[in-house]
């Protein structure tokens, strides 16, 4: 399923590739997946290693890269939370009369006729009480479970975009400048070393960590014992000369404040240079991403 993405991956932009896969292979393999939720867990993982080598092609991230590292560089959910939010947008169009008859008759059945004594939490639909675990994963009971974890601002949105982006902010709360090497216009040699760098698999130190073979020791060729991002990025005298041209660039940069940036610890400074700052503009941190871009460019 993946053979097409696979032969692509090394001749065309991790923007073009991600459109394929979310465009004509994620919709085939989420069709019905509702329904196959309750699926054994063996199948599902299945699945969920599809998914994973997906964004492997898309990031040419090095197999055996974290799958959640993977995955949040693309800002991707994984396939039980699409799942999860399928089944809580299937509840709010239930509740809001948006489904076909035959289903929303399912869930009439199902719903709590109420109590005589007022409660602090009531729920709007009832799961039987003696039920299988097979019973309560169906496509029917699922839905429930997840709506009755939803916050009633949630549940309570206008409309059903609406309620996607107010679930995702609730479930997810996503970082909105978070910049994606599918938004920057970055030759596919320079796209694959920020994407690799990104999810923690791109240095001496982390190839060892990870027992690759080649690397027997974690060591910098400048000689300090460990080769790790920060070291590569901020400390590595062999990378200096690049390094001042980046600081330069920065300090140019008319929205940034440099001053600022250099009083952080270095685990800031990187999570800046990588991923950008949810503070500043998309537009100033679209040019971090990139200077930072053609620095790991020239010293990896």
């Amino acid at each position: 399923m993946l053979n097409p993405l696979i032969a692509l991956k090394n001749r065309i932009s991790s923007k073009h590739l991600e459109r394929m896969y979310l465009s004509f292979i994620l919709p085939k393999i989420e069709f019905g997946s509702i329904f196959y939720n309750c699926a054994p867990n063996y199948a599902l993982i299945t699945l969920d290693r599809l998914h994973y080598r997906a964004a492997l092609v898309v990031t040419v991230a090095i197999k055996g890269s974290s799958e959640i590292k993977v995955l949040s560089a693309l800002i991707w959910k994984s396939l039980s939370e699409r799942r999860q939010e399928k089944m809580a947008t299937l509840m709010y169009k239930v509740t809001k009369n948006k489904v076909p008859r035959y289903v929303h008759d399912i869930y009439r059945n199902l719903q709590n006729p109420g109590v005589e004594r007022a409660l602090l939490a009531r729920h709007e639909y009832n799961i039987p009480a003696r039920s299988s675990t097979k019973f309560t994963n169906s496509p029917a009971i699922a839905p429930i479970r997840i709506w009755k974890t939803i916050s009633f601002d949630v549940k309570n949105s206008p409309s059903i975009s609406a309620f996607k982006s107010r679930y995702n902010k609730w479930k997810y709360n996503p970082n909105p400048r978070s910049v994606l090497t599918t938004k920057l216009n970055l030759k596919r040699s320079i796209e694959i070393k920020l994407n690799r760098i990104r999810v923690d698999l791109a240095s001496r130190a982390d190839f060892y960590r990870h027992n690759f073979k080649e690397f027997t020791d974690p060591s910098c060729p400048c000689g300090y014992q460990q080769q790790t991002k920060s070291h590569l990025l901020l400390d590595c005298p062999l990378s200096n000369g690049a390094r001042e041209v980046f600081t330069q660039n920065l300090k140019e940069l008319p929205s940034f404040n440099y001053n600022n940036f250099a009083t952080l610890t270095k685990s800031s400074k990187i999570k800046i240079m990588l991923f950008g700052d949810c503070k500043l503009s998309d537009e100033c941190n679209k040019e971090i991403t990139n200077l930072s871009a053609n620095l790991i460019d020239k010293i990896i």
